[in-house]
């Protein structure tokens, strides 16, 4: 608990460091124990988004686990070693770990049983088994049923809405989000497979109504600002994918981009894959266009390669009651890009959409970190717009990239 403390205010190496110190220090005969401290540092590396040296002390733990018949230090090997399959896009590998752990699920902890058996019920969908998700889907609600805890029965609960939506239905996803009215909690966000607030999103993202993606892009941005205060870079990763696709849905193409670059950016160490596959064929396209701007190309095509055939999957069935806002918002969105093209005639090369977007948020002087949150990026892809604006106008600080962009009229005059 004390390394998870040091991970999310920023101190990860010393959180590592005392852990290996600590389990140096045990005593051969304290096998238990020393099987707690590397499922700790496991733990830890799967929250920080390390998923190699995440898969390598399950595997130590495994091992230990097996030589001294340590049953729940097994189970927990089984659940960690089928998360980090799962999240590099080893769907086979992690099914089978997953249904290990499930198999020993009155042997982990509630939370941790919970979430091995949403693994087993994600993986089996997007391995096309669709009967047997359906199988460990029932399967997790009875257990959560028996463990009399309402937090319980609300992740399985969420787990049902998010197979519906990978199911392409809809209707049931979305009846489950009608009365949905948690908040996004700390706690459920640290690094589990299924969290209901996220699960929420998703599926105001795939109803796709004007509304919804309003409301599922306020969600996330709540949900981002905690994963990023503590730190939880796993959920940080699911979370800007997510933010790319509501933008998209509404039209903002470059700020749709941006988060998915954010996304790519973060995921691409630890060789991420599985939340941008579950994103389903609306990434695809989205991923195609950020690899012609060179970004991660070696990455994009590894995440590429995971794909099914997208000509196989069938289009989201449209929900919406109308599409008046949408058109709306995407005809203002027209009228401010031509605004812009048509001022920037005198610049050599002109500015994005959403670097005037920047220097409009820079004109009311707010710092780099506020803007990230304004526009849901991080503040590292703030400072890379600034240099290119900077080098566009050929100044060299903010104060003089307003006054250029003022006499130029490329923002309003403050």
């Amino acid at each position: 608990m004390r390394g998870l403390a040091r991970c999310m205010v920023g101190q990860k190496e010393s959180a590592v460091q005392a852990l290996e110190a600590r389990i140096g220090e045990v005593d051969s005969s304290e096998n238990y124990l020393r099987s707690r401290l590397i499922a700790g540092l496991a733990f830890l590396y799967l929250v920080c988004g390390d998923l190699h040296l995440a898969r390598i002390e399950a595997q130590r733990l495994q091992r230990l686990s097996k030589k001294h018949n340590l049953r729940l230090a097994e189970a927990w090997s089984y659940y960690f070693l089928g998360c980090t399959h799962l999240q590099t896009g080893e769907l086979e590998a992690a099914s089978l770990h997953f249904a290990q752990a499930a198999e020993m699920c009155y042997v982990l902890e509630p939370r941790g049983a919970v979430d091995a058996l949403a693994g087993l019920v994600l993986t089996q969908q997007l391995m096309g088994l669709d009967d047997e998700a359906v199988e460990s889907c029932r399967r997790l609600q009875e257990f959560a049923s028996e463990l009399y805890e309402s937090n319980y029965l609300s992740v399985a609960q969420s787990c049902q809405a998010r197979l519906s939506v990978l199911r392409r239905d809809l209707n049931s996803a979305v009846e489950w989000g009608q009365w949905v009215t948690e908040s996004p909690v700390t706690a459920e966000l640290i690094s589990w497979l299924e969290a209901p607030s996220i699960t929420q999103a998703r599926v105001l993202i795939a109803a796709g109504s004007g509304q919804s993606l309003l409301k599922a892009t306020k969600l996330l941005q709540s949900i981002r600002h905690l994963c990023e205060a503590c730190r939880f870079k796993c959920q940080i990763i699911e979370v800007a994918i997510l933010q790319s696709l509501a933008l998209e849905k509404q039209g903002r193409a470059d700020e749709a981009l941006d988060a998915l670059k954010d996304a790519v950016a973060l995921a691409e160490p630890g060789g991420w894959i599985r939340p941008f596959v579950e994103a389903g064929p609306p990434m695809v396209d989205l991923l195609m266009r950020l690899r012609k701007q060179n970004v991660s190309v070696d990455h994009i095509n590894r995440i590429l390669a995971a794909f099914p055939d997208t000509e196989s999957i069938p289009p989201l069935p449209d929900l919406r009651s109308s599409n008046d806002d949408l058109r709306f918002e995407s005809e203002a969105v027209d009228q401010i890009q031509n605004s812009k093209s048509k001022i920037q005639n005198s610049l050599v090369e002109p500015l994005t959409n959403r670097e005037l977007d920047v220097l409009e948020l820079l004109a009311q002087r707010l710092q780099n970190k506020e803007i990230a949150e304004k526009l849901f990026i991080s503040p590292a892809t703030i400072k890379s717009h600034l240099e290119s604006i900077y080098q566009k106008l050929n100044v060299s600080n903010r104060r003089e990239a307003v006054d250029k962009a003022n006499a130029l009229k490329i923002i309003t005059q403050r």
